[in-house]
């Protein structure tokens, strides 16, 4: 399984996060973090660091939305393989990574996991209005693709076509993309009818 944790607060232990990654999942995983710094004389850059392995490393100013990183990260994967995005705070990893065993036994392309105070469910192969809605103003702690090839050719789909929104490259961009590739979409998170409280 290929895995990006998202660190934009460079908060996460460096030396540790592949050991951390492969116990939430249960298996062995080729990690690869991203943190967010923010340089002295210049704009915030991702720097990436895959572990473990032979230490690739790169930096990457980042003007046009986070889709431009990750897809940096997931060119360096192989495409065959799952692909797990992390957002959430390491205590939490296990929990999302639950919530994907179902998921993956079923014919999902791409599940996310949110965080939600109050209610939650699984919901599979939601519309796509219904899932912009959800999406809106929350980030999943734990995104996860059948195969890394999906998100690759979906996400240079949103940039080949300049698909921004406020000068960015978005995930609503990228959902919107995968709907064309007709990817069944599953999640767990608040009911429909609840207020987003709480983001991953």
């Amino acid at each position: 399984m290929n895995v990006i944790v998202l660190d934009p607060l460079d908060r996460f232990c460096k030396t540790d996060t592949p050991t951390h990654v492969n116990k939430a999942a249960g298996q062995p995983c080729l990690v690869c973090r991203m943190a967010r710094t923010v340089g002295s004389d210049g704009p915030p850059v991702w720097n990436l660091r895959f572990t473990p392995g032979d230490g690739i490393a790169r930096t990457r100013r980042e003007p046009d939305g986070l889709l431009c990183a990750a897809l940096l990260t997931a060119d360096q994967f192989a495409q065959e393989k799952e692909l797990v995005i992390l957002t959430a705070d390491p205590s939490h990893w296990s929990k999302h990574f639950q919530r994907l065993l179902q998921a993956k036994d079923s014919s999902l392309d791409v599940f996310l996991s949110f965080e939600a105070d109050g209610p939650a469910k699984f919901v599979f192969d939601p519309d796509v209005t219904s899932l912009l809605q959800l999406t809106s103003g929350l980030t999943p702690g734990l995104a996860w693709y059948r195969t890394t090839d999906l998100f690759y050719s979906a996400t240079k789909q949103v940039i080949r076509k300049d698909s921004r929104w406020n000068g960015q490259f978005t995930a609503d961009a990228l959902l919107r993309e995968l709907a064309l590739h007709d990817a069944r979409v599953g999640y767990h998170g608040r009911v429909m009818d609840q207020p987003a409280t709480a983001a991953a």
